[in-house]
């Protein structure tokens, strides 16, 4: 019964993973907005549209299997994820918020960018915000 449901979430969420990637590809959006508002993540289907400077309390980063993610820690986290249309996204979030301490990461994997320059910049602009 273990393998059973452990096959179906799999094929849930590879489908719904397919699904976004096959969705993007045709996109033109940049992959990541930084202006002075805040952030607009373009780059994934878990996008938690524009993150204000001013909600942000912390840029972190965490190790997912073997792939590195920017976490955002912001003020009101409970926004971020009712804000979202879709319940997977939202359920996404929520395990996000959950698991690492944030409803919103980035990876700079779909991005024209490695992550130590993307995170580099990410801080230097936050911290002119503060």
């Amino acid at each position: 019964m273990i393998i059973f449901i452990s096959g179906i979430s799999a094929i849930v969420f590879f489908g719904y993973t397919t699904f976004i990637l096959l969705k993007k590809m045709p996109d033109n959006k940049p992959g990541l907005i930084i202006n002075s508002e805040g952030i607009i993540d373009n780059s994934s289907g878990v996008s938690a549209g524009i993150v204000l400077w001013k909600d942000i309390i912390e840029i972190s980063t965490a190790n997912v299997m073997n792939q590195k993610f920017l976490m955002f820690i912001v003020k009101n986290p409970e926004e971020y994820i009712n804000r979202q249309n879709g319940i997977v996204k939202r359920k996404a979030m929520e395990i996000n918020y959950k698991t690492y301490g944030s409803p919103i990461s980035i990876s700079a994997n779909t991005l024209d960018t490695n992550f130590e320059e993307l995170y580099k910049l990410l801080q230097r602009k936050f911290k002119e915000r503060a």
